[in-house]
């Protein structure tokens, strides 16, 4: 997870306009200095779909904030979750708050917003998400563990 500076109760390094560009094919790539590089893809992504949120909970958690649209986020977080992951829970939760944190500020939102919103984000799929996840690495951590 990008760490820098403390905002609240998160941790997140704040991003500089040349380390978030678009590249080829539409993908987000991230590349900040001692931060693994994060490739966004937009291949399977149908943005008519509420990809944030899952059954009940859909109408409660938007794919959109202050109209900047973190769904690509949500359906990377969703692939991650999926069977056909590898990845652990874990870093595919901090993997989304760095994703959602990145499309906003890409969106405009200023530093400090972005990185409050994303925590939210990522801190609702730490605590909610277990039940969800269906990949092959480490399923369970502890929430509080999120970004350390």
């Amino acid at each position: 997870m990008l760490q820098e500076s403390q905002m609240g109760e998160s941790n997140f390094r704040v991003l500089s306009a040349s380390e978030i560009e678009f590249v080829s094919g539409g993908n987000l790539h991230i590349n900040g200095d001692g931060v693994d590089p994060l490739l966004l893809t937009t291949v399977g992504y149908d943005p008519t779909i509420d990809y944030c949120g899952s059954g009940w909970t859909g109408p409660f958690v938007p794919d959109a904030i202050d109209g900047i649209d973190i769904g690509l986020a949500c359906y990377v977080h969703d692939q991650n979750y999926s069977s056909d992951s590898t990845m652990d829970r874990k870093d595919a939760d901090e993997a989304f708050a760095d994703h959602v944190y990145a499309l906003l500020r890409l969106g405009g939102m200023e530093q400090e917003d972005a990185a409050h919103w994303a925590a939210v984000y990522a801190t609702a799929v730490a605590f909610a998400g277990e039940e969800h996840y269906d990949g092959q690495g480490e399923g369970s951590y502890d929430p509080s563990q999120l970004g350390q």
